[in-house]
């Protein structure tokens, strides 16, 4: 039996379902239960190709600053069958790179016969050359889409150039994505122990599965927390201690926080590293 793959551009994806259920492109609008979500993408494309292929796994493309993952890339990369391949992030914040990383694994598995079919999620016209080098090799090409909305669409030229087109409504996102809403705001600020144990626990979060050299690379932009990771650190801290928007000193105590626990992190890291160094 032949098998297929899905290819998925975690910007579009995400930008896509936040715009079709809340009408905004942010990423920190919602809250995506990935656990649920790549699953249930998984099953509506073996339910799509009716049991005549099988499902080889899911390549998920996002953007990282500096190639730092996020607590986010994480929790993806960690899933089964599912490989988190990363690009980079310039000043904008704009993906540069993911395309490439498409056409390679896009191309290499077309061309060592591996797949038959590909599952592409994009909406980007430079995707079209891919499409064609898989297509020329004899892979199937099915490209998923959002029904149209004001601020997300797709290349024309890319939907001519695939061999169908499927689209996903509005009820297959809903379950798996849930509106940012900050805790109710306190009467008072919140302590530093308060701020302390956020910090605790969002460093614990993205801490799980990191190299060390990925940690001594996040050390290395300090003081300054990139922006991708700043943003899902203010978004975990609200969640308990309410709204930050106005609470500037909050945020810079958090900031300084988050520092503080990830070099203990760190030392736990490298020691536990060393530890099972000897006793191996």
């Amino acid at each position: 039996m032949g098998r297929m793959a899905a290819f998925l551009d975690a910007g579009y994806v995400l930008a896509g379902a936040h715009d079709l259920l809340g009408g905004t492109v942010s990423r920190s609008a919602f809250d995506c239960d990935y656990e649920e979500l790549l699953p249930a993408l998984r099953t509506a494309i073996e339910e799509h190709s009716g049991g005549s292929l099988t499902f080889l796994r899911s390549y998920w493309y996002d953007g990282a600053r500096d190639g730092i993952p996020t607590a986010d890339h994480r929790r993806v990369g960690g899933l089964a069958y599912v490989k988190v391949r990363l690009g980079r992030l310039n000043r904008r914040g704009q993906q540069k790179g993911v395309d490439g990383l498409i056409y390679r694994d896009l191309t290499a598995l077309a061309r060592t016969g591996a797949i038959e079919r590909a599952y592409l999620f994009t909406g980007d016209e430079d995707l079209r050359e891919s499409v064609v080098a898989a297509q020329d090799l004899g892979v199937q090409i099915v490209l998923i889409a959002f029904a149209p909305t004001a601020q997300t669409g797709r290349s024309a030229a890319l939907v001519q150039e695939v061999d169908e087109v499927i689209v996903f409504e509005r009820a297959f996102w809903e379950p798996h994505f849930k509106p940012n809403v900050p805790a109710a705001p306190s009467a008072q600020p919140p302590t530093q122990e308060q701020i302390r144990e956020s910090a605790e626990a969002f460093v614990e979060e993205w801490a799980s599965g990191a190299t060390i050299e990925e940690m001594r690379q996040l050390l290395d932009q300090a003081p300054k927390v990139p922006k991708e990771i700043d943003v899902q650190l203010v978004i975990h801290a609200e969640k308990t201690l309410g709204s930050l928007r106005e609470q500037g000193p909050t945020k810079g105590a958090l900031r300084k926080a988050f520092w503080k626990e990830l070099k203990v992190a760190r030392r736990a890291q490298s020691s536990s590293g060393t530890v099972a160094e000897e006793e191996s």
